[in-house]
């Protein structure tokens, strides 16, 4: 193992727990008699910032996603909120610029946010007919989630529903670009590479889109697709690795095709 890969807990990111920070809940009820307070939950996502991964963000289950500063050690230091979900915050996505950050949770909307501002710059309310289980930055230049030096101008979601969609950032209407459905289950996890988007879905099968030659690649697994990660092996090709329940799979990104099984751990 590396000697500069941590084997120690580095930071805590502390605050998750039901109300918006430095406010204790009944100092909120008198200030806001109709605010409704969630209760504490779980935190759903996590997702470094683009580049060097300086900063981290939260989506919880108090309807909150919170960016904080790791290096502030040992306690991580909060730096803003972001509020606007009303239901649990389920998945996080980050620009490559920094700039911008998508979300998606429990209330069926897409959001895109304004790092510095923490105010929404697209909220496609209604783009699911379920929660949306994931986001993903797209349509940038070449590379995972459009790193070819041009900023994305696409997000990505899956959700429940068994579908994929695409949506225009530059645009202002409500209406998806694309919607994928040849899911026959919820979709778990979304992953842009290049012109190519990746699902994983619960129905055991990870599907890889060739938006530009409008194919569909299926993977069955045969097992529910849990999660999707893109990583680098063999001179700078791009794979996929895929968390199955009880398995870990390699899966290669060009054809779709499983690569190579590097774990079976059963009851995982």
């Amino acid at each position: 193992m590396s000697s500069d890969f941590p084997t120690r807990q580095l930071t805590t990111l502390t605050g998750h727990n039901g109300a918006p920070s430095l406010q204790p809940q009944s100092l909120l009820s008198m200030l806001q008699p109709n605010l409704t307070i969630p209760p504490p939950g779980p935190v759903h996502a996590v997702t470094y910032s683009a580049g060097s991964g300086q900063y981290i963000l939260t989506g919880a289950a108090d309807h909150t996603i919170r960016l904080f500063n790791p290096s502030a050690a040992p306690s991580a230091q909060l730096i803003q909120a972001f509020h606007a979900h009303a239901y649990p915050v389920l998945a996080l996505a980050v620009a490559q610029s920094n700039a911008s950050f998508a979300s998606g949770g429990g209330n069926k909307t897409v959001f895109v946010w304004d790092t510095a501002t923490a105010a929404t710059r697209r909220r496609w309310t209604g783009a699911h007919a379920g929660r949306v289980n994931a986001v993903a930055w797209g349509g940038g230049g070449g590379g995972t989630g459009g790193q070819g030096g041009e900023e994305e101008q696409v997000v990505v979601s899956g959700s429940v529903d068994a579908s994929v969609k695409v949506w225009d950032v530059r645009a202002g209407g409500g209406k998806a670009m694309m919607s994928l459905e040849e899911a026959r289950d919820s979709v778990s996890s979304v992953v842009v590479v290049g012109a190519e988007i990746v699902a994983g879905s619960v129905d055991g099968r990870v599907r890889v889109y060739d938006v530009r030659m409008g194919m569909c690649y299926v993977d069955v697994v045969g097992r529910e697709s849990l999660d999707l990660f893109p990583f680098l092996k063999k001179r700078g090709d791009y794979f996929l690795g895929c968390h199955c329940v009880g398995a870990g799979l390699q899966v290669e990104k060009v054809r779709g095709s499983i690569a190579e099984l590097l774990a079976d751990v059963q009851n995982a």
